[in-house]
């Protein structure tokens, strides 16, 4: 009898925590349909959906990754669980059994799981690998910075399928503006091209096409600088961070090297610098062409 009521706080905190992640599935399963622009990644996506492999879907951050899993999700059902949800702040990895089990009372065997942002909880990869191994079907999103090959490649080898989503293509910027290209006459020709100008300007994050608040591209840099690369590297030269994108950004085509970079912007060595681009490159900020040397054969 001691015992029992010694464990009792346990007991009740336990069936407390059960019964508001229930509440939490089934307030993220009745989200209202939206009406979302079919991505053209998202077929390449379907063709792999009855394969073993566990999909993840990685990208720059806002280019429309949770907006795919409701589509997928829409079109085949499933289970849909975002880790974003603020009610998950105190979800730590022995929490997950508990969130399997919810998952099948609500809505039966056989469903397709599609978790968002896993990534925010530690040791996701080995809850996904173990259900995966038991005949589950798995989609995930997560943010690039913790979705990286070599990363996965410690629990998930030979598990996973990735996918890299990116922003609006124009083909898609044209479906969002309701521009049709299946025959174009000369003025309609004239007007995508002015769309083509526009889509340049604009470029293809999906809600500030929809806001044109600028403010919003400015945060969602900040956030990529911050939290992605930053944070995430243990970085403190952020000065040298912002010049060296600054840098980039309006070297765009144009050829450099790290040694002068190096200079330019006062980073200690060409292996920081390089470090600092592929941290860039890892969070799809930016991407660096290789040079192409013609090799002569005598």
């Amino acid at each position: 009898m001691e015992t029992f009521i010694n464990n009792l706080p346990f007991l009740m905190e336990t069936k407390m925590k059960k019964e508001r992640i229930k509440e939490i599935i089934i307030d993220q399963n009745n989200y209202p349909k939206g009406n979302f622009i079919e991505r053209e990644k998202t077929k390449e996506i379907i063709k792999a959906k009855d394969t073993k492999f566990i999909k993840i879907i990685s990208g720059i951050r806002r280019s429309g990754k949770s907006t795919i899993l409701k589509q997928l999700k829409e079109k085949f059902d499933g289970i849909y669980i975002n880790f974003d949800d603020e009610r998950f702040v105190k979800f730590t990895v022995e929490d997950f059994q508990s969130l399997y089990e919810l998952s099948i009372e609500l809505f039966g065997e056989d469903k397709i799981f599609y978790f968002d942002e896993i990534q925010n909880i530690t040791g996701w990869e080995r809850f996904v690998r173990r259900i995966s191994e038991s005949g589950e079907n798995i989609f995930i999103t997560g943010s690039n910075a913790t979705m990286l090959s070599k990363e996965l490649g410690t629990h998930l080898t030979g598990r996973y399928i990735m996918f890299k989503l990116y922003p609006f293509s124009f083909k898609e910027y044209l479906k969002f503006n309701k521009i049709s290209i299946l025959e174009l006459t000369t003025k309609e020709k004239i007007k995508i091209k002015k769309q083509f100008s526009n889509y340049l300007d604009e470029g293809g994050f999906p809600e500030y096409l929809e806001t044109k608040n600028k403010d919003y591209l400015r945060s969602l840099y900040e956030s990529i600088l911050y939290r992605d690369v930053m944070a995430r590297y243990k970085l403190t030269k952020e000065r040298a961070l912002r010049e060296l994108i600054y840098l980039a950004a309006n070297s765009i085509s144009k050829e450099i090297s790290f040694n002068s970079v190096k200079k330019m912007i006062g980073l200690g060595s060409t292996t920081t610098v390089s470090d600092y681009f592929s941290y860039l490159e890892n969070t799809y900020l930016l991407f660096l062409l290789p040079k192409y040397i013609k090799t002569i054969r005598i």
